[in-house]
Order: C-alpha cells, then structure tokens, then sequence
C-alpha cells in the first residue's frame, strides 16, 4: 500500500476542525467528542491529530496536538446547569 504525499496539515484545517466541534457542543449543548489519528495512519503518511472534548458551552477542555501517541482524558459530570 503506498501512502499520500507527506505533508504537513495545515493551520486552517486545524482551526476548521476545532471550529466544527466548537459549534457542535454550543448548537446542542452537549460535551463533544472527536478522536482522530495522528501520525502515519492508513495511506497517509501525515495526519492532523487534534482528538479532543469541547465542553457544552464550546470551550475545549482537553485536547492532544498533532504528535501520535497523545492521550487526552477528562472527567465530566451529567448534571444540567441551573438543575
């Protein structure tokens, strides 16, 4: 198997990414979840990384960076505000 050009990604598609999951916690008020590769991974031969949980109010509580090998954990709680 022979694996795409190695290039580094890109600013932008970091802040998109990011973006996405910050809209997605705040539109449902929800803590979002992203786990992504990062590193070599299938045919690419450079991945992002960036896996992450974004708290309801959008705000990122954790996040890994672009190396492979992060591990990111948090601990979260289910009550609602104002409950």
């Amino acid at each position: 198997m022979s694996r795409a050009p190695c290039t580094a990604p890109e600013p932008e598609q970091a802040a998109r990414r990011d973006g996405h999951m910050n809209r997605a916690a705040l539109a449902h008020g929800v803590w979002a979840v992203l786990a992504t590769a990062a590193g070599p991974s299938g045919v690419y031969a450079l991945t992002s990384g960036g896996s992450g949980i974004w708290a309801p109010d959008g705000t990122p509580a954790v996040q890994a960076g672009p190396g492979p090998a992060a591990v990111v954990s948090a601990t979260v709680g289910t009550a609602r505000p104002g409950s």
